[in-house]
């Protein structure tokens, strides 16, 4: 997939207006792509950014995530690995920052990849007086857990053999929690 996808492309001081859909959809496989000093304003039922299965080595630095959405986090890193996400602003992130998952057959797609090796650094998250925001560091947020009905095959290989998340190896250091209580950075791989 990595090999067949987009990579080595820069997105550099965008506006992502949200409407109703996820701004920024990186598909599977894609690498190397770098969004810098950007904003992603709006409002969506999605997240701002979705990083799809086997795509790796992105990098997410100095952006503003304003984004209102009604029930995802802002970011999602679905089987995704060795991303960096540093320096960013997440205003009122109340349903969620950073979210780290395996979609588990969803759309009868085997994830091969986990979400490992991924940095989330130095980000700043605030929130609104009085808000009971979800996690802002959410890892293994779905470990094999899901309300939907997966229809992958049963293969020997990847979440088809093990549905959970895998979401190890990651680092999560240096960001500032300002308002929303405790709890904001969860991991539940026992």
């Amino acid at each position: 997939a990595q090999a067949a996808a987009p990579r080595d492309v820069l997105l550099d001081n965008l506006d992502f207006l949200a409407r109703d859909t996820v701004p920024l959809y990186l598909g599977p496989g894609v690498t190397r792509v770098t969004v810098n000093g950007s904003r992603f304003p709006g409002e969506a039922k999605g997240t701002a950014v979705y990083l799809d299965a086997e795509s790796a080595e992105n990098h997410f630095t100095g952006n503003l995530f304003a984004m209102k959405t009604t029930r995802r986090e802002q970011i999602a890193i679905d089987g995704s690995a060795r991303n960096v996400i540093s320096g960013n602003v997440f205003e009122n992130p109340v349903n969620g920052g950073i979210f780290l998952y395996r979609n588990a057959g969803e759309g009868g797609t085997i994830r091969h990849q986990a979400p490992q090796y991924n940095r989330i650094e130095g980000n700043t998250f605030r929130y609104a007086p009085g808000s009971r925001p979800r996690p802002a560091v959410w890892l293994n947020q779905r470990n094999g857990k899901t309300s939907l009905r997966f229809s992958d095959p049963a293969f020997p290989f990847g979440s088809s053999l093990d549905p959970r998340d895998f979401a190890q190896f990651n680092i999560v250091r240096g960001n500032r929690f300002i308002g929303g209580g405790r709890g904001l950075v969860r991991n539940t791989d026992p």
